[in-house]
């Protein structure tokens, strides 16, 4: 699926309630580093702008980094902890981007995959001081620690999409985090923007809008 398809709506919120050029891009579960770079390349941005990609699968984080240089690139898988932790890695490339610390990926999927273990960490800690324009989470059903993980640091996110899973995921052995999602942004502050499902009624796309930053204009 053409990346811009389910990407567009950040690129049309973010220009609909913020101005300026953007100074920092994080996006967790990165996969190969395409996303961040397609958004980079269609809004306005500092000179000096971060990019900054977050991607469990160690091989995955150095294709990123050798993709693309100029990006800060962290071969971590990111939740609410910090140690290291069981990771299904999906084996078929086809599947590469449903790797996910959630073991149930094991044996809902009926494709090859592997357990390995990787180190986690939250994103508090790993990304640098400052506004962070746009924060894109598509973790493979952890949004909600990887949301935790991201502490006070949320205050600073302008725009946040975060891929959710619906309750239709229960009908092969994973569990739903939608409504959790949106709980838990509406606790903060933010305001939800936007809803789609580019990947079908099972995975639901939700940009959130930070209405309280002071760089939002109503």
């Amino acid at each position: 699926m053409d990346s811009g398809i389910w990407l567009q709506p950040i690129v049309e919120e973010y220009q609909k309630y913020f101005d300026g050029p953007i100074s920092k891009i994080v996006d967790a579960g990165s996969r190969d580093g395409d996303d961040a770079q397609w958004i980079l390349e269609r809004l306005p941005a500092k000179e000096d702008v971060q990019v900054i990609c977050v991607e469990a699968r160690k091989n995955a984080a150095e294709a990123i980094q050798e993709k693309y240089p100029n990006f800060l690139v962290f071969a971590t898988a990111v939740s609410d902890f910090v140690g290291s932790s069981k990771f299904v890695e999906m084996t078929e490339e086809e599947f590469s981007g449903s790797s996910s610390l959630m073991m149930e990926r094991q044996t809902a999927y009926a494709t090859p995959s592997a357990i390995i273990t990787v180190p986690v960490t939250r994103l508090d800690i790993i990304i640098p001081s400052g506004t962070i324009d746009i924060l894109k989470i598509d973790v493979e059903g952890q949004s909600v620690p990887v949301i935790s993980g991201m502490g006070e640091r949320m205050h600073d996110v302008l725009l946040a999409h975060i891929e959710t899973e619906t309750p239709e995921r229960k009908a092969w052995g994973e569990p739903s985090n939608n409504l959790k999602v949106m709980k838990v942004m509406q606790d903060l502050g933010f305001s939800l923007a936007n809803v789609s499902y580019q990947w079908g009624w099972s995975l639901q796309d939700q940009i959130w809008i930070n209405t309280r930053h002071e760089r939002y204009k109503s």
